[in-house]
């Protein structure tokens, strides 16, 4: 009987770029809810710092930027698509960029912020570890 440690090293790495990328996806969704449909206050400075002074529009962003990336990643990685690295890495610094212009724009800091970095980064660095096989795919047979 032949024990191989590769595939639940594989399976963590799926299970926490899924975790991270679905459970921003959820909260970039709620928040974009909250913006269109006006739950969220921005407050009246910040809302006249977004373009078109409209909060829907910043939402309709979020959910494009941020919302459907994350879903795309969490997606590849639990259903194993070799893709998921890519995506982990490309949703990552989307919302690490999502964060940049958002600082930028609004002139405005939060608790949320160095958060979701933190999680961009992680996402990043999970995906560049795959891709340079410095985290093992559990593909391979570790016997060849």
């Amino acid at each position: 009987m032949q024990l191989t440690i590769r595939r639940p090293i594989a399976t963590f790495w799926a299970y926490s770029v899924a975790s991270l990328a679905g459970c921003t996806a959820i909260l970039a969704f709620a928040g974009a809810a909250g913006l269109i449909l006006g739950v969220l206050d921005v407050g009246d400075e910040a809302a006249h710092r977004i373009p078109f002074d409209s909060p829907a529009l910043a939402g309709i962003a979020l959910v494009l930027i941020v919302g459907v990336p994350m879903t795309a990643t969490a997606w590849l990685a639990i259903s194993g698509d070799p893709r998921a690295a890519t995506a982990a890495i490309g949703s990552g610094l989307l919302l690490v960029a999502w964060i940049a212009v958002q600082i930028a724009i609004i002139k405005e800091l939060s608790l949320l912020q160095p958060s979701f970095v933190t999680v961009g980064v992680l996402l990043e660095m999970f995906g560049l570890a795959r891709q340079r096989e410095w985290w093992p795919s559990g593909n391979s047979d570790p016997n060849e």
